[in-house]
């Protein structure tokens, strides 16, 4: 639990860092960014329709997803 939950969270943070450090690589992680948060809403998405009516923290986190999502693909149409 502790190395997905936290070491991974810690090491994808970093590398999306490290991708907005530099002009050349902030394309592919706006991509990490969009591609992440897609399929975090995605598995939210299916948990509550396997699972049930959600609470409000699980409807927030989703529109949360759903909104970066958006935010990141808008940036990556944006001309360079």
């Amino acid at each position: 639990m502790r190395a997905t939950y936290g070491g991974l969270s810690v090491a994808v943070g970093a590398l999306l860092w490290a991708l907005a450090a530099h002009p050349s690589s902030r394309r592919a992680g706006l991509l990490g960014v969009l591609l992440l948060l897609l399929g975090m809403a995605g598995g939210r998405a299916v948990g509550l329709i396997c699972d049930g009516p959600a609470n409000a923290v699980m409807i927030a986190y989703l529109l949360l997803e759903l909104s970066g999502a958006a935010l990141a693909a808008w940036l990556l149409r944006r001309p360079d």
